[in-house]
């Protein structure tokens, strides 16, 4: 199995963070076996990533997507694959229930927004992640 690692760093974090993030994921799946290919990091908008992904589709068993989910990117990584693979979003209720038990958990308020982060494309699996608002896919 090959994987691949396609980066969406958060615009107001540093990219340290979201690298070092990355790195660790790398680790985990080296040590699951899985070659990890590449780690490629996408800043600048919608179309590269969806050329990024599709690419690394091509090449790739595993295309794990880090970053671009929560509600300040507008949902930029889910939109953006959705659209490039041709499928529509579709809500998830469990996606739904974690946010819902998310905000609960933290005390955050759940925001008219938020119902949007439980979208995924059509025959994506959510992650069974808990401690994130949103579940990566």
């Amino acid at each position: 199995m090959v994987a691949e690692l396609i980066l969406v760093p958060h615009p107001t974090e540093a990219s340290e963070g979201a690298k070092a993030c990355a790195r660790s994921v790398a680790r985990a799946l080296s040590g699951a076996g899985i070659k990890v290919r590449e780690q490629i990091s996408i800043c600048s908008g919608r179309g590269d990533l969806q050329k990024a992904v599709a690419a690394a589709l091509e090449r790739s068993n595993i295309v794990l997507t880090l970053g671009g989910l929560d509600r300040e990117s507008g949902g930029l990584t889910k939109t953006a694959i959705a659209q490039g693979l041709g499928l529509p979003l579709e809500n998830h209720p469990d996606c739904y229930k974690a946010i819902q038990e998310y905000c609960r958990r933290t005390g955050e308020a759940f925001l008219p927004g938020d119902a949007a982060l439980a979208q995924i494309p059509k025959g994506a699996q959510a992650s069974p992640v808990r401690w994130a608002k949103c579940r990566g896919l």
